[in-house]
């Protein structure tokens, strides 16, 4: 017998606001926002209650407080028991993703039989369970059957798919007998720094002894809200762009999507890991002892051009063709005819001048979380303040030299950087794919249908660059004074390399690496831009807005990186006071 046999929505709704739900709801990646919600001072209620088995619970879940609202997709698999629910003949690994890092216990006591009794209650986002998905793909006799909310099962047009294998699979998902053909196996996707859970589900056709087997992608979406990508995958097939995903199908509420089913697209991984595999080889290579006296000629500009082009062949060979890739992206995601989709011509002035008041905001925003919680971040120090002032400053003059030009907005990604692209390889080429459509995952609806000057795009993929190069940096840090054991006193040892005068006695290899590292973070930003038709003064200030977000991003989920964005920081500050045009 279920628990929820003796328990009704408002009292599930009381167990949701206990101190110990909302830490472990304000844990998930895709809760936000953080800086509002830290002191959990706010209220959850439930607007969908449906169980669809006696384990699996469909909610959504409106967070609530003064001034602040946000609804959430959130399904859950509850068990009193750890075991129950997985099959002992399955492996445990392939039944729920990374059960121990993600489940969350909670003590709670109901009566049965004028008896008061107690259990353990096992929760779980229902996302990371093969039990939730068997029930959610085949057996539908749950969609459509509500008064006041409708879920509903769509397939989108199957007939129109190249592939005769995949139809052939999704025509399965419409027999709620079919499952038995298969055997199914789900992994996550995205090392879960996705803002939307990414699940990767296996078909494997248990007649061909495991060898002929197909994978999809499920994508949960996780905010309750209307969603900007199957429009947009729409008009990129309209226009021929055929490297992202396909939908199959999606599971709504109320018109709203909860999930898609979407193409999943074979690839050897991001980009990004071109870019990091082969300068960390490279470092690897150059820097050990054996190699430690012949570093002296990375003073040698040409030399140090001649290393970067033996050691990353493979990131020179991508860098023109993935400019040439995103260009592409950008002239087939336009559509006139789609007001969603069009393009918009708008005074320079009024745009920016709008536009760097909102950063301004954004730096008041960290310094305020900075000052909130100083022992566990490394940062509220005077070298900070006065960086994060000088940003100010700058922003102020940008805003004084810009010129009445117009600007040309249109849709654009929105959060594109590396590991946004995916690639595979041909025999000869190089085949890129790009994922995530969703727009940026801080803005709303109303905000992702917003246009954009392409520059944005630009800074988010340059951003990249810099995340590499000051990531390689501190493991370079680690492995050679201290070790992952001591990563906070490295992350110290970091700060006061770039933000103290530091003795830089027996430092010497971490000048050469630096110069080393700006001398490839130089080239391929080179590479890049290089006839790219932009205005610097818009890169620089999209570059600003996505560090500073950055900084926002790494303060709330991972505080002992969010070093890095303040060294990108601090070096776009270097640069700005350097030049005396910015369309130089």
């Amino acid at each position: 017998m279920s628990f929820l046999d003796h328990i009704d929505k408002k009292s599930f709704e009381n167990l949701m606001n206990s101190e110990g739900f909302k830490k472990w709801l304000y844990s998930k990646r895709w809760f936000g926002d953080k800086s509002i919600l830290s002191n959990l001072d706010f209220h959850i209620s439930i607007d969908y209650f449906k169980l669809i088995t006696k384990n699996i619970l469909i909610l959504i879940i409106k967070i609530l407080k003064s001034d602040y609202k946000e609804t959430y997709f959130l399904p859950l698999l509850y068990f009193s028991e750890l075991n129950q629910n997985i099959r002992k003949t399955e492996n445990y690994k392939d039944e729920i993703i990374d059960f121990e890092n993600n489940f969350l216990n909670i003590p709670i006591s109901f009566i049965e039989n004028d008896e008061k009794k107690e259990i353990n209650l096992n929760i779980i986002e229902a996302e990371y369970c093969l039990y939730f998905w068997k029930y959610l793909l085949f057996k539908k006799d749950f969609y459509g059957d509500s008064n006041s909310h409708l879920l509903k099962f769509k397939f989108f047009n199957l007939k129109s798919q190249n592939n005769k294998k995949i139809t052939q699979i999704l025509n399965s998902l419409k027999n709620k007998d079919n499952y038995k053909c298969f055997n199914f196996k789900i992994e996550q996707l995205g090392g879960g720094n996705t803002t939307n859970l990414l699940i990767k589900f296996t078909f494997i056709n248990r007649e061909e002894d495991q060898k002929d087997y197909h994978s999809f992608v499920l994508k949960s979406y996780k905010k309750f809200s209307e969603k900007l990508e199957p429009m947009t995958l729409n008009i990129l097939a309209k226009n021929n762009f055929l490297y992202v995903p396909k939908i199959y199908a999606t599971i709504k509420l109320d018109n709203k999507d909860l999930i898609s089913i979407i193409e999943y697209i074979p690839n050897k991984g991001s980009i990004g890991e071109i870019y990091w595999n082969e300068l960390n080889h490279m470092i690897k290579d150059l820097f050990k002892i054996s190699n430690r006296e012949s570093i002296n000629y990375y003073q040698d500009e040409k030399k140090i051009l001649n290393i970067i082009k033996k050691y990353c062949r493979t990131s020179i060979k991508i860098s023109k063709n993935i400019k040439i890739f995103i260009q592409n992206f950008h002239r087939a995601i336009i559509n006139e005819k789609n007001e969603y989709y069009s393009t918009k011509i708008i005074e320079a002035d009024y745009y920016l001048r709008n536009y760097i008041h909102k950063l301004i905001l954004v730096v008041l925003d960290i310094e305020y979380v900075i000052k909130q919680d100083p022992k566990e971040l490394l940062i509220n120090t005077p070298e900070i303040n006065s960086l994060l002032n000088k940003i100010k400053d700058n922003l102020l003059k940008i805003v004084s030299n810009i010129n009445n030009n117009e600007i040309k907005l249109q849709p654009i990604h929105q959060d594109l950087h590396m590991e946004q692209i995916l690639y595979d390889k041909t025999k000869k080429n190089f085949v890129f794919y790009l994922i995530d459509l969703e727009g940026n995952p801080e803005f709303s609806f109303e905000e992702k249908k917003n246009k954009f000057p392409i520059e944005r795009d630009i800074a988010s993929f340059l951003r990249s660059f810099s995340y590499i190069k000051f990531n390689s940096f501190l493991q370079f840090i680690i492995k050679e004074y201290f070790s992952e054991k001591n990563k906070k006193y490295s992350i110290r040892f970091l700060y006061n390399f770039f933000f103290n005068k530091m003795k830089k006695n027996g430092k010497d290899n971490l000048e050469k690496l630096l110069l080393l590292l700006n001398k490839w973070e130089n080239i391929f930003i080179n590479k890049f831009l290089k006839s790219l038709v932009t205005n610097s003064t818009l890169v620089y200030i999209f570059l600003i807005d996505r560090i500073l977000h950055e900084i926002l991003y790494e303060i709330h989920f991972r505080p002992d990186n969010v070093i890095i964005p303040f060294l990108g920081l601090k070096e776009i500050v270097n640069c700005l006071g350097e030049k005396k045009n910015l369309d130089d």
